[in-house]
């Protein structure tokens, strides 16, 4: 395994969080009348796409060109507004 610096660290983590927050953005703009919650399908960011699928509270999303993963658990169904930018709470990537 690779060693990197706090200083790579900080960037990869910052990089980490902004696409995370684009993808639920996007996905609640698909979901943004909260009366019908997509269960899976395809969003684009930054052109590239991220297969989605909707399980319990949060979303798994899957980079389809390198198989990475950002599983988001923030209960959005109940706490839409809170889901929006900057309020994220357990996530994690494969």
């Amino acid at each position: 395994m690779k060693k990197i610096t706090k200083k790579e660290f900080i960037e990869i983590t910052k990089d980490f969080s902004d696409i995370q927050q684009q993808l639920v953005c996007a996905y609640l703009v698909l979901a943004k009348n909260g009366k019908s919650w997509p269960k899976h399908g395809v969003i684009k960011i930054n052109q590239e796409s991220w297969g989605f699928k909707k399980h319990g509270a949060g979303i798994c999303f899957k980079k389809c060109s390198t198989g990475e993963l950002i599983d988001a658990h923030d209960d959005m169904e109940k706490n839409q507004e809170s889901s929006m930018p900057g309020e994220f709470r357990t996530i994690y990537l494969q």
